[in-house]
């Protein structure tokens, strides 16, 4: 049974997480949807508050927001397979439909379409308040979308 010790700093200090098991790696040889729980909540109680990005939908999706000049990009990469934790991947499995969403820097807007980089696709922008958000309808293997400033 895993233990965690869960400490807080001063202010600005952040917050820790610590597992006395290796978490990660019973996640990795299980795929329990228990444990992804527990990774979950426990990057959530580090990182309280709103998140910049959110991506939702199907699959197991890995997501790395960037910020440039000019735009904001979110790289997703669908790692979602019969294999998904042995390499090589012998088949891709296409996943869908996933929504992006990205927090808009205070003092821009975001223009009314999205680019998909990868695939060439435009996708229609949705703001609510100081919020961007698309629909990327299917993502193979996959995708870099940008929003541009």
């Amino acid at each position: 049974m895993p233990l965690v010790l869960l400490t807080e700093g001063v202010k600005d200090e952040g917050r820790r997480v610590y597992w006395s098991g290796n978490i990660d790696a019973y996640f990795y040889t299980t795929n329990s949807p228990d444990y992804a729980q527990l990774l979950l909540n426990s990057v959530r109680c580090a990182f309280p508050g709103e998140q910049r990005v959110e991506v939702t939908g199907p699959g197991l999706i890995e997501m790395h927001p960037y910020r440039q000049d000019g735009n904001l990009q979110v790289h997703l990469v669908n790692l979602t397979n019969p294999d998904i934790w042995k390499a090589p991947v012998h088949e891709l499995l296409p996943v869908g439909p996933q929504t992006i969403r990205i927090k808009i820097p205070e003092g821009y807007t975001v223009a009314s379409e999205a680019k998909c980089l990868v695939s060439e696709r435009t996708l229609p922008v949705t703001i609510t308040v100081d919020w961007a958000e698309v629909q990327l309808t299917e993502l193979l293997d996959h995708e870099i979308v940008v929003f541009y400033l």
